[in-house]
């Protein structure tokens, strides 16, 4: 599947290529807040290399790997590098905003935060959430701030964007919670939300010496009292992946912040993760990333 960079997103867009870009071959630091109007542009099913926010409230089609999904309400959605995604628009009027971003923007304890805001949702198809009218007009606003500061030059506009980007992924995990603590939910969820309780109750992990408890499919169902072909077959039912999937997934996504955030060595990563042998974990690690642990903390520091 071609993947597309930003170079690519802003001709399919028709927008000026920003200059930063043209400049710096692509490697450089980019950022940019674009007001969406009048718009009925499809973006086709691809992956994107770069992180996007995008506040929305018309109707359009969203095509994940699991399928279409309508889109009827103001919504917000965040994109990242290893997520593939299409969106089909059903109204030329698209009042809204994108925010569009690189890793070369993310600092460590950003990424971090965008790695919450992914992992609240994990359960979902994509990383999105419905919100009120009341909702949408706060973000908004947030997003108005966001262009704002993004065109000013005064030396504290990357600590306000910083602390605007968090202002809009703490208001999206609380509306997130609130939704789900007024929501009754049938018991086939409500299995499925403790599993998913229960593998992000493990991370992060904080010392060398912290193990994992619940490592297979079989440990997670034997704590939910349920059986493993029961709990696999909800969580295919409802996110399309299945029981071991969904583990390893997790499994890879704290991999790839310890490598990052830590000087733990990757032995001392692996035994964390559960892997008896540092080998087993490289080779996990390749299978999932398509390079090694090495090689990943190698290229991300090199972009610190």
């Amino acid at each position: 599947m071609q993947t597309e960079d930003l170079l690519g997103y802003y001709t399919n867009i028709k927008k000026e290529i920003p200059l930063d870009l043209i400049h710096s071959q692509r490697n450089a630091l980019h950022f940019n807040v674009i007001k969406t109007e009048s718009c009925m542009l499809s973006l086709p099913y691809a992956r994107r290399d770069y992180y996007k926010i995008t506040l929305t409230q018309n109707p359009g089609i969203l095509i994940t790997d699991q399928g279409e999904l309508k889109v009827d309400r103001p919504t917000i959605f965040f994109s990242r590098p290893e997520v593939n995604y299409g969106w089909e628009p059903l109204a030329a009027n698209q009042d809204g905003y994108v925010c569009l971003f690189n890793e070369s923007f993310l600092t460590k304890e950003m990424k971090l935060e965008f790695d919450r805001v992914h992992e609240e949702m994990i359960a979902k198809p994509f990383t999105y959430i419905h919100l009120d009218q009341a909702k949408f007009q706060e973000l908004f606003f947030y997003f108005e701030r966001l262009a704002s500061e993004h065109m000013d030059g005064h030396m504290f506009k990357n600590e306000i964007i910083d602390s605007i980007l968090r202002l809009i992924i703490y208001n999206v995990i609380k509306v997130h919670r609130e939704t789900i603590d007024g929501q009754r939910i049938p018991a086939s969820n409500r299995l499925v939300h403790q599993f998913f309780t229960l593998l992000n109750n493990q991370f992060p992990l904080e010392s060398p010496q912290q193990i994992l408890y619940l490592k297979s499919p079989a440990d997670y169902a034997n704590r939910l009292n349920t059986h493993i072909n029961h709990l696999n077959h909800l969580l295919k039912a409802m996110t399309g992946k299945s029981t071991s999937q969904h583990i390893q997934e997790r499994l890879l996504l704290e991999g790839k912040k310890l490598l990052e955030n830590s000087d733990w060595t990757i032995g001392q990563i692996g035994q964390g993760l559960g892997f008896e042998y540092p080998q087993h974990f490289t080779s996990f690690f390749k299978k999932h990333a398509l390079i090694t642990p090495k090689i990943h903390r190698e290229r991300f520091m090199k972009q610190v």
